[in-house]
């Protein structure tokens, strides 16, 4: 098989008229130039669709293909097709289904694998890092979200005496310490970095049952235990956030963590995550699992007369299935 081609010396601007043809071990040009050359001493230049293949030769001469799709059917003819890559490269279905390949790669990374890994890079962030990403987050939320409790020092001693009671499932006890502010964000409940929860008047007084507290204070622990926030950050801030906990530069995650916070829905998983280990602490101490389905029912019967409990029903979806799975335990 012959293909046209232009044949340039290197020497001078004329091209010559030729044909190539390909051997075993040699590239042979015939036409108004003559030559052979060593098939291991050819340079093939990168394929494109819109130029002209080029060979490249020891002597300093070179070849432009006038037909490449000519040229693609004498490597084949030789026994050297291109690489899958190169001929999909230049195939329109070829392109778009590496694109389709590309796009599906990225979403299962980003639906699986990257949670995996988040939940990795969360476990290998130290607690000096947390402490500080806990304390500025918190002093930003007093600044914009939070006001000084209303709560009577009474109430507030017998809820931490009652959360300094609990019992924790794992074998290591949770260092975790309770707060309590009055928030804009109606009823809602916070587990910051470093094991800081944070209650708001609003939850209390909307949750008058004591049990039913201690209830959503061991679902914000398990948030704490499995560090669902920091891996919702590391998931959000992907990449940045993994090279920060590799190379140990955290004010990137200091600077986003707020705005994670502040806009955080937690994924089912996570929620359920939460309510199971919610379950064998309240287990462990002696309480059932209706004591949070009772405080989410509580939120979800409010929710239709008062527009400021959406805050805690935004961060934790699907109360209907919680309540629903929480009653089947």
């Amino acid at each position: 098989m012959r293909v046209p081609a232009f044949y340039f010396d290197g020497k001078t601007s004329r091209r010559h008229v030729v044909t190539l043809q390909m051997t075993a071990d040699a590239v042979l040009l015939e036409g108004e130039v003559e030559r052979r050359y060593p098939l291991d001493a050819v340079t093939l230049s990168e394929a494109s669709r819109s130029m002209p293949r080029r060979l490249s030769f020891p002597d300093g001469a070179s070849l432009e293909i006038l037909d490449n799709r000519a040229f693609i059917r004498l490597l084949e003819d030789s026994g050297r097709p291109e690489p899958l890559v190169v001929r999909m490269y230049q195939s329109w279905r070829g392109t778009v289904l590496a694109l389709a390949m590309t796009v599906a790669l990225l979403v299962a990374g980003h639906q699986y694998a990257l949670p995996l890994l988040a939940a990795q890079l969360a476990h290998a962030v130290p607690a000096s890092v947390e402490q500080r990403l806990a304390r500025d987050t918190l002093a930003l939320l007093d600044q914009n979200l939070f006001g000084p409790t209303e709560l009577a020092p009474e109430r507030q001693a017998e809820l931490r005496r009652r959360f300094a009671s609990l019992a924790m499932p794992e074998r290591k006890e949770l260092n975790v310490e309770l707060l309590f502010r009055k928030s804009r964000a109606g009823p809602n409940a916070f587990a910051l970095p470093a094991g800081r929860i944070v209650l708001t008047d609003q939850l209390v007084e909307r949750i008058e049952n004591d049990e039913a507290l201690v209830a959503v204070m061991a679902h914000e622990l398990g948030h704490v235990a499995q560090r669902h926030l920091l891996r919702r950050l590391i998931h959000v801030t992907s990449t940045g956030a993994a090279m920060t906990v590799l190379f140990g530069d955290f004010s990137a995650l200091a600077a986003n963590l707020p705005t994670v916070l502040l806009d955080l829905k937690y994924s089912r998983e996570v929620e359920l995550e939460a309510d199971d280990y919610a379950v064998r602490l309240l287990r462990l101490n002696g309480i059932g699992p209706d004591a949070l389905a009772s405080a989410l029912r509580s939120l979800e019967a409010s929710a239709d007369h008062a527009s400021e409990t959406t805050g805690y029903l935004s961060t934790h979806p699907a109360l209907a299935e919680r309540i629903a799975r929480l009653s089947a335990h």
